[in-house]
């Protein structure tokens, strides 16, 4: 079997798939709609300037790792969106649901940021992680649902940020020595 065939063969089940998902009932479509909108940066990045601040109950070194995670995983995502440059599902795409330079479908940034944030989550305090790992599923469904992305999108961002927040996992003892200076200051100055 030609690689040509097998890639027409997913690209139409993947299509086939991500159609499906999206036609929901409009009771869905509302709650499709709020889950593709918690995968956002803002929630994210507030809960974790107050966590910053109050310490809890993510400690410092570990929300700067969390950081390093996320800003390592929208650069990977960013890039290989503008190299591989995959049309959105549909044409019209809600601007509350893509921002404004974001043209593309593949990966799903919003996948790679929860499937870091899962990752890291489930591996830094794993009674809670699995509630992170829900939300990813939630978040995952409804870019799928509001029709800005294929199926396909969205495993290959999950894959991607997973991998980075385990990459960040791993080193992180090295990098919280490095941090810890820069965390010791800002406890002595600010707090």
């Amino acid at each position: 079997m030609k690689f040509s065939s097998i890639k027409t063969r997913i690209s139409n089940w993947d299509k086939t798939i991500s159609y499906y998902i999206s036609k929901t009932s409009e009771n869905k479509k509302r709650f499709a709609r709020l889950s593709a909108q918690s995968g956002n940066t803002l929630p994210w990045f507030l809960f974790s300037i107050v966590c910053f601040i109050f310490d809890k109950p993510i400690n410092r070194i570990e929300l700067l790792i969390q950081w390093l995670a996320m800003g390592a995983t929208f650069l990977i995502v960013m890039l290989l969106k503008f190299t591989v440059r995959r049309k959105r599902p549909v044409d019209e795409i809600p601007p509350d649901l893509v921002g404004k330079g974001d043209l593309f479908s593949f990966p799903s940034g919003h996948a790679g940021r929860m499937g870091c944030l899962s990752v890291i989550m489930v591996l830094f305090f794993p009674a809670i992680g699995w509630i992170f790992l829900i939300w990813l599923f939630f978040v995952g469904y409804g870019r799928i649902a509001t029709g800005v992305h294929y199926f396909v999108d969205i495993i290959g961002g999950t894959v991607i940020g997973g991998l980075i927040g385990s990459f960040f996992f791993i080193i992180r003892n090295a990098l919280s020595n490095f941090f810890l200076p820069f965390v010791t200051w800002v406890d002595s100055f600010l707090f």
